[in-house]
């Protein structure tokens, strides 16, 4: 039930044996806004199906840091898992697919999204993504469709962010 709507709080979810687990609230993502800039025939519930079926990764530790020190995050202590990215991309290219936006945000000026918004990680080389994208586009995301089936073969460590 969770995977079939907005988030506007964090989830907790527990599991006896490996503790708790806390889903990210989806509260940048406005509905009423992103009616608004959805391509090729989207409603708002595809794009939430489309954003919750992924596990998302931040490509750089600047953009981490930037979601730590966001106003509604400064506060929260959070656990962040480091994994070893080129274990993944090995293991599982062909479910990993770049976004060049922040999918799961529409406050101010939402950017235009639709299907082809992420991009298969073997479909183009990065020089072919960026002249298709523009140079001073970057990754903003990186996915892996589904979930990590294997997470502790590719985990570096877990820092802890307190507030």
């Amino acid at each position: 039930a969770i995977l079939n709507r907005r988030r506007p709080t964090s989830i907790v979810l527990e599991n006896p044996t490996m503790g708790a687990l806390t889903l990210n609230d989806q509260s940048p993502l406005l509905e009423k806004a992103l009616q608004t800039c959805l391509d090729d025939g989207l409603s708002p519930q595809d794009w939430l199906n489309i954003l919750n079926a992924r596990v998302f990764f931040w490509p750089s530790e600047r953009q981490l840091k930037r979601l730590l020190g966001a106003r509604m995050n400064k506060d929260r202590a959070r656990d962040v898992l480091v994994f070893d990215t080129l274990s993944i991309a090995k293991a599982y290219a062909g479910r990993i697919e770049i976004c060049p936006i922040n999918s799961g945000a529409t406050i101010r000026k939402p950017a235009r999204r639709g299907l082809q918004t992420f991009t298969p990680l073997e479909k183009l080389s990065y020089q072919d993504w960026q002249r298709q994208r523009g140079r001073r586009d970057t990754i903003v995301e990186v996915t892996l469709l589904e979930l990590l089936p294997d997470p502790e073969r590719h985990l570096v460590r877990i820092d802890q962010h307190l507030p």
